[in-house]
């Protein structure tokens, strides 16, 4: 059991190594987020649901009650993947296109991986896998390209022919019958012969007569269902003479009485003998059923769901995507849907906030506000949420949260104005026991998006206003003042210090405001944006350290907050989102550069000393007792380590090591003196067992490497012995 369970704690930390950086490790990872809508997957009685870096494995032999029964890390960013026999094939934008084995389910191996190049959709068909290259990945000639992979070896996938469409182009839900590929290309759909997969030919094309881009295409024979984007119209063509394509009919698909749907698209399409279903991402559209026995007469049979995604069908069983949840529907009756069960996901982050040291609030777009266990990581767990309706609604957009001792000061963006007080004191069960409504300038104003505490009274601010509330009785806060912003300012985040507030206000710029009387605050100084918007700011004796989206990183000197004066700003590609400081290091959550982080020991002055590359946007920002948690937005979140200059002594506890250079030979930690502690190499095998009492150890004569520390009753620590 215990040589297993070390197999297993090796296989997650070489998925947690994976990503460049310098000076940063990987602690933990929870990227259990559902951003992409890879088609879900059936086999067996399982079902595979791929999210953007783990799979999680649901038991459905009761479909009216499936139930998750383990979830495992695959350290990418699937956007599609595929069932043939006991293999699951996947596209991957950070990891390239990845073959795992599924014959031991719930057990998931990969067997193969082609990664130099990231991939974003992809169809098997037969012996032949087909993926179409993602831009962010490309390299020159390979731009917006169908690639043609051979997997009649599936260890050994080989590349056997392209189809490249150029820079500017965007395949996206394309099609594969017989020897024909079907792509959608901007305006156009290009139809090209496939028999011989290492040199496809063009054969035709069809355009639309306005510049309206297509979305999605499914072939079959010599008919063609195309849908459009900005159109919820179905197009039904006629491909028999790729050289001739004519239109054989068209059917609008959202609902009648919603004038808005030619706004929404056909995003999926799923073809079973003479019924069309096809998702249709729109509040009343959803998965829509089409009988197409009669291609020149269409006709809706039934819809259901709404914001519909992705589909998938295995026999009479229907699986939709929406923007929040997954369903399962019984379609055995010629298309009428009949509703089984529903498995709720949770969709990006947009926000992370430190609860204490064993918990953190993770803020997602659709999923509320949801604590997160971390005090046995890398093994991350889900408690409670705070999940509210407003108006019939579920909240969606989390604004960023204060929380003192117990009580999480809270709100959303779509919230109807309101602001929340949320006991957390049992971390599974969130319960509200205050709220009161803010005042507003316009209907469609966003009243909440921040708050900061101090004393009695919750500062918050949103789109146009700074409220002051009485929290003196959480139980019934109450709206005591409010200062009118700037017509631009659109506040993401406030930082109290003393008697001011500074506030990031998006395109607004950098605000100080003066709060020493709470009821009547009012402006100080100003310092516009240089670029989108300003996002962060985080404050220390007179220097605040300010996000400046696009702008970068920026150093302002606030001893004067009539007059507030640029010190440095440090420029990179990718925008600046997050900012914390914890003792002379700066850590900035940098867009697609990742977490960068700064020795700002003198501000005038700063110096990189550390960075961590992320698969996705790096947000928000905070440090608790020496872990980095990060926000990485559409891949979840990151809990990582900085080891490089500059780091400060950790309170220690069980899990770590009082002293922690790990780049040495002598190592120290503080454990009871009555637990067993074992240290074990990367193989599994004993090396050293510690006496009672004793808490330190040399690796002196030991190779380089991964070794890990078993505490008693504890999960494994890794430490790294480099020489």
């Amino acid at each position: 059991m215990r040589k297993c369970s070390l197999i297993f704690i090796l296989i997650i930390f070489s998925l947690l190594s994976a990503n460049e950086s310098l000076n940063v490790r990987t602690v933990a990872i929870w990227p259990y987020v559902n951003s992409f809508n890879p088609h879900p997957q059936i086999y067996d009685s399982f079902m595979i649901v791929g999210l953007v870096g783990g799979f999680w494995v649901l038991d459905i032999s009761n479909p009216f009650q499936p139930y998750k029964i383990s979830e495992t890390l695959h350290g990418g960013t699937l956007r599609d993947m595929a069932i043939k026999g006991n293999l699951l094939y996947c596209a991957d934008i950070s990891k390239g296109f990845r073959i795992f084995d599924i014959s031991q389910l719930p057990n998931i191996q990969e067997i193969a991986r082609v990664e130099d190049r990231g991939y974003y959709r992809m169809l098997i068909k037969d012996s032949f896998a087909f993926l179409t290259q993602d831009w962010r990945r490309g390299v020159p000639g390979w731009f917006d390209t169908l690639e043609i992979f051979s997997i009649s070896d599936p260890r050994n996938p080989r590349r056997l022919g392209k189809i490249g469409l150029g820079a500017g182009y965007s395949i996206q839900n394309f099609s594969v019958d017989g020897n024909r590929a079907y792509l959608p290309a901007r305006d156009l759909l290009k139809i090209y012969d496939i028999s011989d997969p290492q040199n496809p030919q063009f054969l035709g094309e069809w355009q639309r007569g306005e510049e309206i881009y297509i979305k999605s295409v499914l072939a079959k024979d010599t008919v063609a269902y195309v849908g459009l984007n900005l159109s919820d119209t179905l197009y039904i063509l006629n491909v028999k003479e790729p050289g001739n394509i004519r239109e054989i009919s068209k059917i609008k698909l959202g609902d009648v009485g919603d004038t808005n749907t030619d706004d929404y698209y056909i995003s999926d399409f799923i073809l079973s003998d003479t019924l069309l279903y096809c998702a249709v991402p729109g509040l009343e559209s959803g998965c829509v059923v089409v009988n197409v026995k009669d291609p020149a007469q269409p006709f809706v049979i039934s819809r259901a769901g709404e914001y519909v995604n992705r589909i998938g069908l295995f026999g009479n069983l229907l699986i939709t995507i929406e923007l929040r949840e997954l369903r399962l529907y019984d379609a055995g009756n010629l298309g009428n849907l009949r509703f089984l069960s529903s498995l709720e996901l949770i969709t990006h982050l947009t926000n992370i906030k430190v609860l204490n040291d064993s918990f953190i609030l993770l803020g997602a777009y659709f999923g509320g506000q949801i604590i997160l266990d971390i005090s046995r990581r890398p093994f991350l767990r889900l408690r409670g949420r705070y999940y509210p309706e407003y108006g019939g609604y579920k909240a969606c957009f989390s604004g960023r949260s204060a929380v003192r001792d117990t009580l999480l000061f809270t709100g959303f963006l779509t919230s109807s104005h309101k602001f929340d007080i949320v006991n957390f004191a049992n971390p599974d069960s969130l319960i509200l026991i205050g709220s009161c409504s803010l005042e507003t300038q316009y209907p469609w104003e966003f009243a909440y998006r921040t708050c900061a505490l101090k004393d009695t009274f919750a500062f918050v601010a949103g789109q146009y206003s700074l409220y002051t509330v009485n929290i003196k009785d959480p139980r019934n806060p109450r709206q005591v003042g409010r200062l009118l912003l700037p017509d631009n300012c659109d506040v993401y985040h406030i930082f109290i210090k003393d008697n001011l507030i500074y506030a990031a206000c998006g395109p607004g710029g950098f605000w100080i405001i003066d709060i020493s009387d709470p009821l009547r605050p009012f402006l100080r100084g100003h310092f516009p944006t240089g670029g989108l918007g300003t996002d962060d700011i985080f404050v220390r004796d007179t220097i605040a350290y300010v996000a400046d989206n696009f702008s970068g990183f920026v150093i302002f000197n606030v001893r004067n907050p009539d007059s507030i004066r640029e010190i440095r700003r440090i420029q990179m590609m990718g925008q600046a989102l997050g900012v914390w400081v914890e003792g002379n290091l700066a850590f900035v959550g940098w867009g697609f550069e990742g977490l960068r982080i700064f020795d700002i020991s003198n501000p005038a002055s700063p110096r990189e000393v550390g960075y961590y590359i992320t698969n996705n946007v790096a947000a928000g920002v905070e440090v608790n007792n020496g872990l980095i948690h990060l926000d990485n937005n559409q891949s979840g979140y990151l809990c990582l380590e900085y080891y490089g200059p500059g780091i400060g002594e950790r309170r220690g506890d069980n899990h770590f090591f009082r002293v922690f250079p790990t780049i040495g030979k002598d190592f120290k930690m503080e454990t009871g003196k009555e637990e067993m502690v074992k240290i074990y190499d990367a193989q599994g095998r004993l090396v050293r067992r510690l006496k009672e009492g004793e808490t330190s150890f040399s690796l002196s004569g030991k190779p380089s490497g991964v070794y890990f520390i078993l505490i008693k009753g504890k999960y494994p620590r890794r430490i790294v012995n480099l020489k």
